[in-house]
């Protein structure tokens, strides 16, 4: 019942980070959706592991906000001090259809920071009545 990012090299396979994780915990069972584990997965004396890709959320510092910064000094906020994080997951509103699954996928990371807060908003409708 934990979360971490784990930060990865840009040219590693996500199959190879999942394949190296599984092999860290190998009594583990892998889950292969981005929905959220039911409480009778959390709740249960088994282990599993769910990964899948972040992108990370650029927040530029206040005191570079509204000034001419080069493109390198905001390519490096990009990627380092990097504090929010969000991913796509399908939105059930009936049954579950196996055939519309988003694939999964992660990076392979190094570090690993612990999740300190969620935050799951429901997307509005897409328009209006035609």
């Amino acid at each position: 019942n934990k979360v971490f990012i784990h930060r990865g090299k840009e040219y590693e396979r996500r199959e190879d980070f999942q394949l190296e994780l599984m092999s860290q915990f190998p009594s583990a069972l892998r889950l292969n959706t981005t929905t959220l584990p039911g409480d009778d997965t959390r709740d249960s004396p088994l282990q599993y592991l769910q990964c899948f890709t972040v992108q990370p959320v650029l927040e530029i510092p206040p005191r570079l906000k509204n000034k001419p910064v080069p493109d390198q000094i905001i390519n490096f906020y990009k990627s380092n001090y990097v504090q929010r994080f969000h991913y796509s997951r399908p939105v059930r509103r009936g049954p579950v259809d196996p055939n519309n699954e988003f694939a999964v996928s992660d990076p392979r990371f190094k570090t690993r920071s612990s999740v300190v807060h969620k935050e799951t908003p429901t997307p509005p409708p897409i328009g209006g009545d035609l």
